[in-house]
């Protein structure tokens, strides 16, 4: 009687046709029937080149529309005092550019609307006002 030794290409077709032969095409458990879990979403999902509205209750987005205001009197002097930051918004970049909206008051106590265009370097943080104009 002769003994039969299978090859390796022997084996490996065993192997394939039965691990082919035990994975189901369906699968029916409960972990398989329940919905898929639900991943994290931040709350403010930025898209890059895409513009966003601001939170302008955010003390940073204030703080911003300050140093907009201080930069624009340090150039041209005109005495206008930042009051609030009334809207805007931000777009991601190689750091963030932000358009803000900005109501700050004159000499004359006139409360002026103005709009700001400032970039934030994403490596250095250094600020960059673009522009500043009056709104209104």
């Amino acid at each position: 009687m002769r003994t039969f030794l299978p090859t390796t290409a022997t084996l490996l077709v065993a192997v394939t046709v039965a691990a082919m032969c035990s994975v189901s095409p369906i699968t029916t458990t409960a972990a398989a029937l329940a919905p898929a879990a639900k991943t994290t979403v931040r709350p403010r999902q930025l898209v890059v080149g895409g513009w966003k509205k601001i939170d302008v209750g955010s003390a940073r987005i204030q703080e911003l529309g300050s140093w907009a205001v201080a930069q624009h009197v340090s150039m041209v002097h005109d005495g206008l005092k930042f009051a609030k930051v009334t809207g805007g918004e931000e777009q991601v970049v190689a750091g963030m550019n932000y358009r803000l909206i900005i109501l700050a008051t004159d000499d004359n106590g006139e409360i002026g609307t103005y709009g700001a265009s400032i970039h934030v370097d994403a490596s250095t943080q250094a600020r960059k006002l673009i522009s500043f104009v009056p709104a209104n």
